[in-house]
């Protein structure tokens, strides 16, 4: 897994695309943290979504089998994670990234962030 960004922060963008109709099928992960400074650090990882991709969310991000065939599963990948994102305010482009989240927290009994 890429190494997070370190530091405190004003709040972190969170977005996430999904492999399928299932939105617990997490296939990439990406944050930009916002400094005081107004610098931005961003992170992103491929997730292997565990479940079949849908050709209309190929066609959407461009992530297929073939992108995430190393990557590590939602269920090794958040509790890394999760530390940094329940330290800072969390915005995100639209509710998605959050049902999305959720809804992977849940299919692999995970913490979610407040």
């Amino acid at each position: 897994m890429p190494h997070l960004p370190e530091g405190e922060f004003q709040f972190i963008a969170l977005d996430v695309e999904t492999g399928c109709g299932n939105s617990a099928s997490i296939c990439q992960i990406g944050i930009a943290c916002v400094g005081y400074d107004e610098s931005i650090q961003t992170w992103s990882t491929y997730v292997d979504p565990q479940m079949p991709f849908a050709p209309f969310n190929i066609g959407l991000h461009g992530i297929g089998a073939d992108t995430v065939r190393d990557a590590l599963s939602f269920a090794q990948i958040w509790p890394g994670v999760l530390p940094l994102l329940s330290r800072h305010p969390l915005v995100q482009h639209s509710r998605f990234d959050e049902y999305a989240i959720n809804a992977a927290c849940k299919s692999h009994n995970l913490p979610r962030p407040a």
